[in-house]
């Protein structure tokens, strides 16, 4: 009877131990959209945001500059991956701050890169009147914080890398793009080197395609530049940003159902940094460069 007791006693506790280890699993991993979910998701959210608005502010005025942007937007969730994948070819963990931020520098880079392939198709090669920035209120998963500043230091490449002829040194990776020196293997790898001068091909592909989001977003995934998933998020995300609607709103709903879905890491860090890109390079050249 004792024996029966004992053994009763155990089971309790192991079922209350498997509950609440359940639950505490719950809570701290909800559970994430699926792609179906995410993807119905945008569809629905882009067919909202469809009409372009009469032009009468910043975003709904962009034009050209909208399209140029697109290059950027792929080139640099292109580069996070790049990034990524340079880190994994020499071992070093991509797990923390330091690696992410890495990743935003990587993002601002090969956007730039992308960027001023196909600005040169539409802008004289000049440097621009002004280091410009933007001031839309991104709301930016914790996560995905060391991203957060990787638009502003894509619009500084810009300006003084790609339109000015400063020299991408370990000085500017460590200093204004603030990578670790113990990260600048990754930045100086062939993988990665070899992403960079990808994502300026792209550019010039996108150009000569009539700036086509289709084109631009296929051509990244066929030369491995970014997942098929990825190719058809920022595709979708490319036709609500060329509306010119309220940006702030469209960045933060694609930042917030990516960040809430079942993507993989790099995935995410990457579409993200791209979304964070959007709210800044148009600056660059809005009104700030002379159209040809």
């Amino acid at each position: 009877m004792f024996k029966k007791i004992i053994m009763a006693c155990l089971l309790t506790g192991m079922i209350l131990t498997s509950c609440n280890k359940n639950t505490a699993d719950t809570k701290s991993s909800p559970q994430r959209l699926t792609k179906a979910e995410l993807y119905a998701d945008l569809k629905a959210f882009n067919a909202a945001h469809a009409v372009r608005p009469e032009c009468s502010g910043f975003w709904s005025c962009l034009g050209k500059v909208a399209a140029v942007a697109g290059a950027d937007i792929t080139g640099a969730a292109a580069g996070i991956v790049g990034v990524s994948e340079a880190a994994a070819a020499l071992g070093i963990a991509t797990g923390g701050t330091g690696a992410i931020v890495t990743m935003a520098a990587g993002g601002a880079i090969a956007g730039g890169g992308a960027s001023y392939a196909a600005a040169k198709a539409v802008y004289t090669a000049v440097a621009p009147n002004e280091e410009k920035y933007g001031d839309l209120n991104l709301d930016i998963p914790l996560e995905f914080h060391p991203l957060s500043d990787v638009g502003i230091k894509h619009n500084n490449a810009m300006y003084n890398i790609f339109f000015g002829g400063q020299d991408l040194n370990n000085s500017y990776y460590t200093g204004t793009l603030g990578v670790d020196r113990e990260y600048l293997p990754i930045v100086n790898s062939e993988i990665y080197q070899r992403k960079v001068q990808m994502a300026s091909e792209l550019g010039r592909d996108y150009v000569a395609s009539g700036f086509d989001y289709a084109f631009l977003t296929s051509r990244a995934y066929e030369t491995g530049l970014i997942t098929d998933d990825m190719r058809q998020i920022l595709y979708s995300f490319l036709e609500a940003y060329g509306t010119g609607a309220d940006m702030e709103n469209v960045i933060n709903h694609y930042i917030s159902i990516v960040d809430r879905s079942e993507l993989t890491d790099i995935e995410r860090k990457a579409l993200i940094g791209g979304f964070i890109v959007a709210s800044q390079s148009p600056y660059v050249f809005y009104n700030n460069v002379t159209e040809k």
